[in-house]
């Protein structure tokens, strides 16, 4: 269910997604698989978050919680810090950071902070490399970087790293 919800949120039938991934959940909360249950709240959260309804934030906001505990429990940084980046992108709860960017824009600012190339950035996220100079052009615009490295230095003020 739960690669299906990605499935179904990638090719924009979000009805669907959102009802295989409470499907998936209900799975890995009833087996007690708490790993496999992280997994799922992360890719419900990006679905949610990529669906962009203002109605799901409270949806966002819990079910991060409920990921943070489990990331939290079995050492899962990763998970833990991208479930923040969603949940401050969308919700804004915690969200040290003024610019309006978007879910994509931190995505790439991340990267761009952690030293990679804009081919390496494309490769990363699976999208082209013209559309990553669109993003690193509005994240330098939006945080006002003059280049890479002052924005790297914008993502690590503003609690993004």
């Amino acid at each position: 269910d739960r690669i299906l919800g990605l499935l179904a949120g990638t090719t924009g039938h979000f009805d669907a997604s959102v009802q295989h991934f409470e499907d998936a959940l209900n799975i890995c909360r009833r087996s007690g698989a708490k790993p496999w249950l992280a997994f799922a709240i992360h890719d419900y959260v990006y679905t949610l978050v990529q669906r962009a309804q203002p109605a799901d934030r409270s949806s966002v906001a819990s079910l991060t919680e409920e990921g943070l505990t489990i990331c939290d429990e079995y050492g899962m940084t990763w998970f833990e810090e991208r479930l923040n980046v969603f949940r401050d992108a969308f919700v804004g709860a915690g969200s040290g950071h003024s610019a309006s960017l978007s879910n994509r824009e931190v995505e790439v600012l991340i990267l761009v902070a952690g030293g990679l190339t804009n081919v390496q950035i494309a490769n990363e996220l699976f999208i082209s490399r013209h559309t990553v100079v669109r993003h690193v052009s509005n994240i330098m615009s939006k945080t006002m970087s003059a280049n890479r490295v002052e924005a790297g230095l914008y993502a690590e003020r503003n609690g993004l790293l």
